[in-house]
């Protein structure tokens, strides 16, 4: 999921000021004790692992179906910071998105989000969302095979 929110970024905007207003909306949606969760988290430091963190309790909680389609109807918002063709501004994309999330909800999930792990990005989704390319990749944790299934 942290792949399709990173996908199609504009790499011409200030990477800073699209964080913190991305985080402004993702706050704007949350109750503030989630909010006060996230931030006092003790070995979640960095925006990115908020963010993945986040992501895991939105999950944990069953409620990223309704996350997405709150960050979906804020198309003026994707439109200043999102390429044409990110994953995020395709109205075709987005309701596919949601219907694979619809199957999420029947099932029960308890991911860790307290952990520093949480603090860095790996290759691999920064790759699957077109922001390092594939070449960078370790060729011992990944194979070209199963990048291509996954973009198919």
């Amino acid at each position: 999921m942290l792949s399709v929110v990173e996908n199609g970024l504009d790499p011409q905007a200030a990477i800073p000021v699209i964080k913190k207003k991305l985080v402004g909306s993702v706050k704007a949606l949350q109750k503030q004790h989630i909010i006060s969760e996230l931030e006092h988290l003790t070995f979640v430091n960095t925006d990115v692992g908020r963010c993945r963190a986040w992501l895991r309790l939105a999950l944990n909680d069953g409620l990223m179906e309704c996350y997405l389609k709150l960050l979906l109807q804020e198309q003026a918002r994707l439109h200043e910071y999102y390429q044409p063709t990110a994953l995020l501004r395709d109205a075709e994309e987005g309701e596919f998105l949601l219907s694979f999330l619809q199957g999420l909800t029947s099932l029960s999930f308890e991911l860790s989000y307290k952990s520093a792990i949480l603090n860095e990005w790996t290759l691999t989704p920064l790759a699957l969302s077109g922001l390092c390319p594939l070449s960078e990749l370790d060729p011992l944790s990944t194979s070209g095979a199963e990048l291509q299934r996954k973009e198919s």
